[in-house]
């Protein structure tokens, strides 16, 4: 266990075979809100709840959403010290190549987390293994820079997606 706080996360984690959500919802999954009532908290927050998801689903691809590019060097700054995560920051004044790279780096990651999962599935309860391949991979990206389809860019497919901040940005 990576701490002692981060144990009051452990059961608030979805299954990786969450049901469908209802009609009245498009995404898949179930949704979880964490308030933190003191701004000094929120960064050992979100450390503690990477944590928890690192001990129970490896190598699972995480999204952080930030309203900011300050907020997104300060997120960078702490998540990119963990040793169990593989980190990119996207935003908006990246060079188009990198920004390639970073969205095929985090696309190729999710499909790799569902192959093995499925593949997991056939075999009972086997140990994770601590190794590069099953560090967390996350993408922190501003609200404003997620990738849209209606852009032309496929979506993330993210397995979660944690809005560090509320997004800031009105949908039309």
């Amino acid at each position: 266990m990576r701490s002692p706080a981060a144990a009051e996360f452990s059961d608030a984690l979805p299954s990786p075979t969450s049901p469908a959500a209802t009609p009245s919802h498009p995404s898949s999954g179930r949704h979880f809100y964490l308030a933190v009532d003191r701004l000094q908290f929120k960064m050992r927050t979100l450390l503690e709840l990477l944590g928890v998801v690192a001990d129970r689903r490896g190598a699972l691809p995480i999204a952080v959403s930030v309203s900011s590019r300050d907020e997104l060097d300060l997120v960078c700054a702490d998540v990119a010290s963990l040793p169990f995560v593989s980190l990119s920051p996207l935003y908006s004044d990246q060079a188009e190549s990198e920004r390639a790279s970073v969205l095929d780096k985090f696309r190729q990651a999710t499909i790799q987390w569902n192959h093995t999962k499925a593949a997991a599935a056939d075999i009972a309860d086997s140990p994770k293994t601590e190794s590069a391949d099953s560090k967390l991979t996350i993408v922190v990206a501003t609200d404003a820079c997620l990738p849209q389809a209606t852009l032309g860019e496929a979506p993330l497919m993210a397995r979660v997606l944690i809005n560090y901040e509320l997004p800031t940005k009105k949908a039309h």
